[in-house]
């Protein structure tokens, strides 16, 4: 693109000097020259700034949708990594806003998939060539541990077995996780291809069958593969940024920041957020209470609102528990209420049979008093 308008730009320059000088000769024909070319020359500005201002997610495109180089800089990769914005626009919609990230540096996840693949393939291996065929990808290195804050690559796995005999081990992930690290194979493969042992070729595939769904987006794989079948080193980074989510930057929701995506944080302090998340919607269950600032992105937020959730919830707590006392003081059961129900109306019962006999006794002495007067 930028090659055809230089060349146009140029062709027009070379017309407008031709015109200067016939416009010694004819003043008329130059005027209407001029008129023309002012058009050309303002019809080629209004092209090039309209292929210019394309942009997606906020960085240029060309004509094809592949980042210019303005972004390669912005993530930090070298210039012959062509990277489509189909891929990255798929990456968005279906990772922002989402449960983890309420949006997405695109040019820093981007980044982050360099740096993973870099250490694993390794800079001089990339250097040599612009895309690598399918038997070159399956001679990559297999798998891989880093440090889930900076992405610093700290052992490779050649193949995938020796991959697959760490993680099967769950001792390995424990050991792992106290480190702070994290474990992955380099691209998508599957279960049954790993079982075998296989190398990772099918590196665009996902759990959707390399579409846009759920949590996996679409990779447009067509954006990276060549005629020969060969895969561009754009390519590759997309398949790393495919399989390995922590590649993600943006800004992260509370549960996001639970989950390990915030790198600022410590998996310790991760760990924390994680569990008073859970508390939190437990909490918010239990008592019917507003909970949106659940799904807000500031930290120092949340833990104000935990904290006061969790006052006000001992409250309920103590009130609920001073409520059971008493009822546990003031209740009968069904049995004892009867009882003492059977107990009063037998005592009821008793009074009027007793007053019965005193009203008896009263009619028999008048009777007997009435008796002695007359005789």
């Amino acid at each position: 693109m930028i090659g055809s308008l230089n060349s146009s730009f140029s062709f027009n320059s070379y017309s407008l000097n031709i015109s200067n000088k016939l416009r010694i000769n004819n003043t008329n024909a130059d005027n209407a020259d001029n008129t023309n070319i002012q058009k050309n020359n303002q019809s080629i500005e209004s092209k090039k700034s309209s292929l210019d201002s394309k942009e997606v997610l906020g960085y240029k495109v060309d004509k094809e949708g592949y980042f210019t180089k303005e972004f390669n800089k912005a993530a930090g990769i070298p210039e012959d990594y062509k990277m489509h914005s189909s891929s990255l626009e798929s990456l968005v919609r279906v990772r922002a806003p989402s449960l983890y990230f309420a949006d997405i540096d695109i040019a820093k996840t981007i980044g982050n998939a360099y740096k993973i693949l870099s250490q694993v393939v390794g800079e001089d291996t990339l250097k040599d060539k612009d895309s690598f065929s399918l038997e070159e990808i399956a001679k990559f290195p297999q798998g891989y541990e880093y440090h889930r804050q900076s992405l610093q690559v700290t052992k490779i796995y050649q193949t995938t077995k020796d991959y697959m005999n760490f993680a099967n081990n769950d001792t390995n992930w424990r050991h792992l996780q106290k480190q702070d690290k994290e474990a992955s194979t380099l691209f998508f493969n599957s279960y049954e291809t790993m079982r075998q042992g296989l190398p990772a070729t099918d590196i665009f595939n996902n759990a959707s069958g390399g579409q846009e769904e759920s949590f996996n987006f679409n990779p447009n794989s067509s954006k990276y593969i060549n005629e020969d079948g060969s895969i561009t080193k754009g390519g590759l980074l997309v398949a790393v940024v495919n399989k390995v989510s922590y590649t993600m930057e943006g800004t992260t929701t509370i549960q996001g920041k639970g989950e390990g995506f915030d790198k600022s944080l410590s998996r310790q302090e991760a760990d924390e957020i994680r569990r008073d998340f859970g508390v939190s919607m437990l909490v918010l269950y239990a008592t019917g209470e507003e909970g949106s600032w659940l799904l807000g992105t500031d930290l120092e937020t949340f833990k104000k609102k935990h904290s006061e959730l969790m006052k006000s919830y001992q409250r309920k707590l103590d009130q609920w528990r001073k409520e059971d006392e008493e009822f546990e003081k003031n209740y009968k059961s069904p049995m004892q209420i009867m009882l003492e129900e059977l107990d009063e109306a037998m005592k009821k019962n008793l009074k009027r049979i007793q007053k019965k006999k005193q009203e008896e006794k009263q009619q028999a002495k008048q009777i007997i008093k009435k008796l002695d007067i007359n005789a």
